[in-house]
């Protein structure tokens, strides 16, 4: 049984800035800057900055956030996305949307276009190459997830993602359209903060997001056999089962009984 749908209020939500390192080095384009409307339900990104999330102060478990965004620009065709699993800036799931394939200027740093999931892990900050390039290089980037399916410039999307520990559905609509559905199976982060998630890409508004608690799954037990005796040929067994949590969907349940033979030897 879900709990209801819960607008999510964006003003408690914190800036992180996401490979500091880059900062120190060619590519620095300065910090981002979050603005959150009055009501707290609509937030924009507004500079062409470096990495950054705006994340929330709750930890992601067993539950379902949705909500709309878009690009309010035709300038730049970077990143945008979300964070989630968010330990901290070295280590989180990233799903990441690019507009168009780049190849960053003057090195081999390239990025493909499309929508993709990542998993960061690191013990130290990461780099403009660990955040830019579609690449699968474990153990700091782990490529779970890669499309080319491109976003287009002021048009909103909707966006879902479902998260439960190790399991992790993300779903991608534009209008009644669904553009892609992406299914995680990871346990390196079963549970962790949620944000919106930034990369050189001015002017993207989220908005109307919302969250609700997923039920949880039910628990069948069976437990021993008791047995009713005084049939000829024939021991009945009964085994009780036991259905544990609520839900108010049926649920029906494969089983299989296996027999095994045991003698011994009476002194």
């Amino acid at each position: 049984r879900t709990n209801a749908q819960v607008v999510l209020d964006l003003s408690r939500w914190t800036v992180e800035q996401i490979g500091l390192a880059a900062y120190l080095g060619p590519f620095s384009q300065g910090p981002a800057q979050w603005m959150v409307s009055e009501e707290g339900t609509v937030a924009t990104q507004t500079r062409n900055a470096d990495a950054s999330a705006l994340i929330s102060p709750f930890v992601l478990n067993n539950e379902r956030i949705e909500g709309r965004w878009l690009v309010n620009t035709n300038y730049d065709d970077d990143f945008i996305g979300f964070v989630f699993g968010y330990q901290d800036s070295r280590n989180f799931y990233v799903f990441d949307w690019k507009q168009a394939g780049q190849q960053y200027f003057g090195t081999d740093y390239y990025a493909e276009v499309g929508m993709s999931v990542k998993r960061f892990q690191s013990d130290e900050p990461l780099g403009f190459a660990d955040l830019f390039v579609t690449t699968n290089d474990p153990p700091r980037v782990r490529l779970l997830h890669h499309n080319s399916i491109p976003y287009e410039d002021w048009t909103e999307y909707g966006f879902s993602l479902q998260a439960e520990s190790g399991a992790f559905v993300i779903t991608v609509t534009q209008g009644t359209n669904e553009l892609a559905r992406i299914d995680i199976q990871d346990t390196n982060y079963t549970n962790g903060r949620f944000g919106f998630y930034n990369l050189s890409q001015d002017q993207v508004r989220y908005t109307g997001f919302t969250r609700v608690s997923l039920p949880l799954p039910p628990i069948i037990q069976a437990g021993p056999a008791a047995t009713v005796e005084g049939r000829d040929g024939t021991t009945l067994l009964q085994f009780p089962v036991r259905l544990t949590g609520e839900n108010c969907d049926r649920v029906t349940v494969d089983y299989r009984v296996r027999s095994e033979e045991h003698t011994s030897e009476l002194q």
